[in-house]
């Protein structure tokens, strides 16, 4: 399953706030596919950044495997996976 989660659930340009209804419908809606492998784009926040922000996508939507790759300061694409690969 692929879901742009847009700006990781935060909106604005430089003051970031957090959307955290607009996440917890993510969340359901990942639950009900129930998928074996997750890619969230836009997972902005993933790691360290100047925007003293951290999402921990991997604790969010409760997948025992994750790796992302940073695309910029702030964004990444996030892979989530039920299964090592």
């Amino acid at each position: 399953m692929q879901y742009n989660i847009l700006q990781g659930f935060h909106k604005g340009k430089g003051h970031f706030v957090h959307q955290p209804e607009r996440q917890r419908l993510a969340i359901e809606v990942v639950r009900r596919e129930n998928p074996d492998f997750l890619v969230l784009c836009e997972a902005n926040f993933a790691f360290p950044n100047k925007y003293a922000r951290i999402q921990n996508y991997q604790r969010i939507f409760g997948f025992p495997h994750y790796y992302f790759a940073q695309a910029s300061d702030k964004s990444a694409i996030a892979l989530l996976s039920k299964r090592k690969v």
